[in-house]
């Protein structure tokens, strides 16, 4: 039987499969045989001082241009404070009254527990009784512990400790935008988280934000003292923030004195 029979096309033979013995010897061979290209040249490191400032046009130089907008500082990093968060000296306004805090009962246990008999007639700026159901303390809290907490807050008082109330807000009536933010922080914090409040310092009063620190106010149910750096003692002044005061007995009962420019302090009633 004959054999097979072979044609010969004249085409030439087909590409070894690069995973053979035969094509990974051909490469080897094409490898040495190549000339060397003169753009590759042996890596010695960069040159001194050429590490942080590349050539200019080489793709290194490109991409720094590039990614230099995207190269901020810290201090860049970090936004700046809104300005009602802001301290006052920065935003040249006078610095807040150094005068000490209240110390609202003094501290006796038992501050607010018990209802003042002679109510909003009270002149003692010492009574250690309520006023207002506004500023009423829990008297199981007061004793150690009360669990009947509803909806944030505790229909018995105030779960407060005199000790706590030591807070100081700060607010410019001037900024609109800040004073609403404000506002709406305390309108959203539980009775007792506004209760911490003893002195608010107010910067830019006048009589048109009247309304907009009465809101405020009604939210400090502990609130001491007023304090206004950058206002000096006027007896115009005196006569509008006394009759604020004077609507603000079933909300705000504890505020009675306010603190002038020359950090003296005035009885409002």
């Amino acid at each position: 039987m004959p054999g097979p029979v072979v044609l010969s096309t004249g085409a030439p033979a087909p590409p070894a499969f690069a995973g053979t013995p035969a094509a990974v010897a051909a490469g080897a061979s094409q490898r040495r045989a190549a000339p060397p290209d003169p753009s590759m040249q042996e890596w010695r490191g960069f040159p001194a001082g050429a590490a942080e400032e590349p050539a200019a046009g080489s793709g290194a130089a490109r991409l720094a241009a590039w990614a230099a907008p995207l190269c901020l500082s810290g201090a860049e990093l970090v936004p700046p404070l809104p300005p009602h968060l802001q301290p006052p000296e920065s935003r040249g306004l006078p610095p807040a009254p150094q005068r000490p805090l209240p110390q609202p009962g003094g501290g006796d246990p038992q501050f607010n527990v018990a209802k003042c008999a002679e109510e909003r007639s009270c002149d003692n700026p010492a009574c250690v009784f309520w006023h207002s159901v506004a500023e009423r303390r829990c008297q199981q809290f007061a004793c150690g512990s009360c669990a009947a907490v509803s909806r944030g807050r505790c229909i018995g008082g105030l779960h407060v400790r005199p000790e706590d109330i030591r807070e100081v807000l700060t607010v410019d009536l001037e900024d609109t935008v800040g004073v609403q933010d404000e506002l709406r922080r305390l309108e959203a914090a539980s009775p007792d988280e506004r209760a911490r409040y003893v002195r608010l310092v107010l910067y830019g009063f006048a009589g048109l934000r009247m309304g907009l620190l009465r809101k405020l106010l009604e939210q400090l149910p502990l609130l001491h003292e007023l304090a206004l750096p950058d206002r000096a003692r006027e007896p115009s002044l005196l006569v509008f923030l006394c009759d604020l005061v004077e609507g603000l007995g079933t909300t705000t009962p504890r505020l009675r004195d306010v603190i002038f420019q020359d950090e003296q302090c005035e009885s409002l009633w």
